[in-house]
């Protein structure tokens, strides 16, 4: 059995570096629309194979000062729909170690959101990154 939580999930951005262990990640499935055709005299409809497309990821973690996420959100921001970008996805056995091959995601570095602001709030503070994938490896 595994959990959600046992994923260790990094980002590497062409123009910035490792930037680290994310949070949480969403997307990267892959996606298809076969066509379908009927042709004439009433017949079965015939399904005509597509391309699969990957979906965009995001991927969130807590925004920490001491980490300098002040200036990795900046640059980020900079390099939005600039930069390669690649998301690595290791899967991780109960005590943590990993296990068993890690999926590659390829793509451009897309939108960057820096967080939230509230006065109100002590929710602490995400910021999200989205890479438009277009390629995944094993």
């Amino acid at each position: 059995m595994g959990s959600e939580n046992q994923f260790l999930t990094t980002l590497h951005v062409d123009a910035l570096g490792n930037l680290g262990v994310y949070d949480k990640k969403v997307g990267g499935d892959s996606s298809a629309s076969p066509k379908l055709y009927r042709p004439g005299g009433m017949g079965p409809p015939v399904a005509y194979p597509v391309l699969p497309v990957p979906t965009t990821i995001t991927l969130t973690r807590v925004y920490d000062l001491t980490r300098g996420d002040q200036t990795i959100v900046a640059q980020l921001k900079q390099q939005s729909g600039r930069s390669g970008a690649t998301v690595t996805e290791q899967p991780l056995d109960q005590n943590g170690n990993a296990f068993g091959p890690q999926t590659t995601y390829r793509g451009i570095l897309g939108s960057v959101k820096g967080g939230d602001v509230d006065s109100n709030s002590d929710n602490q503070r995400l910021y999200m990154v989205d890479v438009i994938v277009t390629s995944i490896a094993n």
